[in-house]
């Protein structure tokens, strides 16, 4: 313990007589350490934290599946069937989340609800912070409406009321008596919710591909998800049998509510870890570098130690304690850059991560921090420890640093330039890549003009508006005073938008056609809208017409498709005069429905996702409560926010919009997520490109310095300073040569793994790593010709008489 007490004394007053040295060193680290820190408290919260439940490990999701449809939420008679024949689990539970609308004490808010089964906060083992949970008889049908509430709720709408117990407070206009609030730690598993109502539903009542439930298992003790997944996947073909029309090709997929949350999100966290760590290891190279020079000039120091009767063991293990205690050093000034950092990365990042709200440098980030500067020490350290305590004493002091230990000194610098310009090369190249896929996904055709619209949502309660005139009522009354708004030139319903995704996939039958097997039919997107949808949107009709006032209620239903659908549904026959059906429940009854029409495919999902087969019903027959607004007016939509929502509380005081925002704002968040990963890979390429840059700026200076004789012989025998710049450059590109090949071969290597990431490019993208070679050689180049130039202007009789 003493002699490492010594050795840190000593490792501090070797780094006061070299402040220079130092302050870059620990920059260098601190830069390093503070990236892989900042993206490790993200990689903590996100996978390595466990879900804030008792025994999370046994918490798993069930879901609905087939060979199209790899996850689908449960209608309520599957979930009900499923716990009442498994025996794998300790509870079994389902919620839906919902639309609410919070009346009562200030203005109406909309917020997201949850209706759970009584059951729900059971499984999850969370009870309510105040009051009690659900009980069994208040999820039945008819029951007296009951609320728990949030805990941000309670405290945003109601001030922490500790009386709230026993209150009422409207949801969807009807009054619920609160009978609890929630701790304020709760999340639901797939998102939050602000209040939680029972379902209070019949499953006979309801198809059994009226899909809307996730369901919660909590695994019995001893039992493995794989025992579970077997046992489901042999309820699943009972109900197969027992229900074919709605069961068909259907089974159960069990997976661990972990793993669900997060696990689409492993493979692109997983390379930007990747990239920082790249990032980490040329900073660990320049600083070995900078320990190798440093190493030249200390080493009559070490070697007259030798000669005192030091041991190579302990030079070596003082040179450790000096590399480690810089890296701790940089690990501590890189936590302030962590802390940053981490603030960056949740502005930039998209909101779709779950659980990245959690991300915090705590116990497990710091301790993450001091191992890997530890480690950081240790790697960078340990090669210039060796190679300074390799010389014989006798010749050190003879020679002064200069001879075999040079030599080895010299090809170790160059191996970690080499080394530096490959990971460098990695990185650019998958910058590159991520630049590519991001262009080519803004380039992409929406299919519909986005351009000066507003868009918000509004919800009807059903307490209030239960028969489809009410709410065409509603709507016309609306829609009557936005045309009147000034500036608006259109106004449009659609339950569902283009780019914003979502609506229900159902199933169908084509008129004429032999009915497929159970399971088999071919499924669309089903879009309801209002007939100033396609005109405003301008989404273009290719054949037939679009649906007008003549198709109301009492009209027979009619429909539109798109391309993709004509494509793959109709094989490429004229869609207008053929009639469709589709199914909800278990008798497979049919509506028919008559296609009218054939409109352009429109970028649903996203501008980076192909569109499904999509058919459109008039709003007028298939009235829906739950609608997005679109008011198409001048050049600045966003300053008829204020009217629209005077417009909404004329026709009723009750109702609060949401999701208030310019079209093209939804367009470019569908490209958030590339849009971060580009920026961080670009950051991390563009520190690797100038650590790398630097590397070899340093070793060519270095190099120049050790062959100044060398050098000044050769110009007094009559060598011109282009043959002097041309044999350091040669020196130096020869290294670059090599780190380029090397990385390339990397690249193509480590890069396939992100095919799935990218858009419409490949990972062997021919512009993408010849963009990265020419810049890094470019760059590597001029650092080249600095110490080059300074060669050559080295004076033959100073550098022979400094000699």
């Amino acid at each position: 313990m003493n002699s490492l007490i010594r050795d840190i004394r000593l490792a501090f007053r070797v780094m006061r007589r070299s402040p220079g040295f130092t302050i870059v060193a620990i920059l260098t680290l601190a830069l390093g350490i503070g990236a892989n820190s900042a993206l490790f408290s993200v990689v903590n919260a996100v996978f390595l934290r466990p879900l804030a439940y008792p025994d999370p490990e046994r918490l798993v999701l069930l879901w609905g599946t087939t060979p199209n449809i790899p996850k689908e939420e449960a209608s309520l008679p599957d979930y009900t069937d499923w716990k009442a024949q498994s025996r794998s689990f300790d509870g079994m539970a389902a919620a839906r989340f919902i639309n609410a609308n919070v009346t009562g004490d200030g203005e109406p808010e909309r917020v997201v609800g949850a209706r759970v089964t009584h059951d729900f906060l059971s499984v999850l083992r969370v009870p309510p912070a105040l009051g009690r949970g659900f009980q069994a008889e208040e999820d039945r049908p008819g029951a007296a409406k009951v609320v728990i509430l949030s805990h941000g709720l309670w405290q945003r709408r109601f001030a922490g009321d500790a009386a709230i117990i026993g209150k009422s407070v409207g949801v969807n206009d009807e009054p619920h008596t609160i009978v609890g609030v929630m701790p304020e730690s709760f999340r639901l598993p797939l998102g939050d919710a602000a209040v939680y109502v029972p379902i209070a539903t019949d499953p006979a009542t309801t198809g059994r591909r009226n899909d809307a439930y996730v369901v919660v298992g909590r695994l019995a003790r001893g039992v493995s998800t794989e025992a579970a997944q077997a046992e489901m996947k042999g309820i699943a073909s009972r109900l197969e049998q027992q229900y074919p029309n709605s069961n068909a090709t259907w089974t159960v997929r069990v997976v661990p509510m972990l793993e669900d949350v997060v696990g689409e999100y492993r493979l692109a966290l997983g390379l930007l870890f990747a990239a920082v760590g790249c990032v980490l290891l040329i900073a660990c190279a320049n600083v070995a570098n900078l320990l190798l020079a440093r190493a030249t000039a200390r080493q009559r120091d070490l070697a007259i130690r030798a000669a005192l009767g030091a041991g190579r063991a302990g030079l070596v293990r003082q040179m450790l304690v000096e590399s480690t205690v810089l890296a701790l050093l940089g690990g501590a000034a890189g936590l302030l850059i962590a802390i940053w950092g981490k603030e960056a990365l949740l502005r930039l990042s998209p909101v779709a991560i779950p659980r990245l709200d959690e991300a915090a440098l705590d116990v497990r980030v710091l301790a993450f921090t001091l191992g890997v500067a530890i480690l950081t020490g240790i790697l960078f350290g340990l090669a210039p420890a060796l190679q300074a305590v390799r010389a014989a004493p006798q010749s050190a002091l003879q020679e002064g640093g200069r001879g075999i230990a040079g030599d080895l000194r010299g090809r170790m610098r160059g191996l970690l330039v080499v080394a530096q310009l490959g990971l460098a090369l990695v990185l650019l190249v998958g910058t590159g890549l991520s630049v590519r896929s991001f262009a080519h996904a803004s380039r992409v055709a929406p299919g519909f003009e986005a351009g000066h619209a507003l868009t918000a949502r509004i919800s009807l309660p059903a307490a209030r508006y239960a028969e489809d005139p009410q709410i065409l009522e509603f709507f016309t009354r609306l829609e009557e005073r936005l045309r009147g708004l000034p500036g608006v030139t259109g106004v449009s319903f659609a339950n569902v938008l283009p780019i914003a995704g979502g609506g229900p996939f159902w199933a169908l039958s084509i008129d004429g056609v032999p009915a497929p097997a159970p399971g088999d039919a071919p499924d669309a997107n089903f879009r309801i809208v209002s007939t100033e949808h396609f005109a405003l949107l301008r989404i273009p009709l290719r054949a037939g017409r679009l649906p007008d006032a003549r198709d109301g209620l009492q009209s027979p239903q009619v429909a539109v498709v798109n391309e993709t659908f004509v494509r793959e549904v109709l094989h490429g026959e004229d869609a207008p005069g053929k009639r469709i059906a589709f199914a909800n429940d278990d008798q497979g009854k049919p509506l028919w429905i008559e296609i009218v029409g054939v409109v352009g495919d429109v970028k649903h999902q996203g501008l980076d996702r192909s569109e499904v087969r999509a058919v459109y019903l008039p709003m007028a027959q298939a009235a829906t409560r739950s609608v997005a607004i679109v008011l198409r007016g001048g050049e600045s939509p966003e300053r008829l926010t204020s009217a629209l929502s005077s417009a909404v509380r004329a026709v009723d005081p009750g109702l609060p919009l949401y999701s208030v925002r310019t079209y093209e704002e939804i367009v470019r968040s569908s490209l958030q997520a590339r849009r971060f990963a580009m920026v961080l890979l670009g950051f991390f390429g563009v520190v690797g490109l100038a650590l790398a840059a630097v590397g070899i700026y340093g070793v060519l200076s270095y190099a120049v310095s050790q062959r100044r004789q060398e050098i000044g012989v050769r110009m007094a025998l009559g060598a011109e300073r282009r043959d002097v710049i041309r044999m350091v450059v040669r020196q130096g590109m020869t290294l670059v040569g090599i780190g380029l090949a090397l990385g390339t071969a990397a690249s193509l290597v480590l890069l396939s793994l992100t095919s799935s990431l990218l858009f419409e490019i490949s990972p062997f993208d021919p512009i993408a790593l010849g963009s990265a070679v020419l810049l890094l050689g470019a760059i590597s180049l001029s650092a080249c010709l600095i110490p080059a130039a300074r060669a050559a202007g080295v004076d033959p009789m100073v550098a022979l008489r400094h000699e």
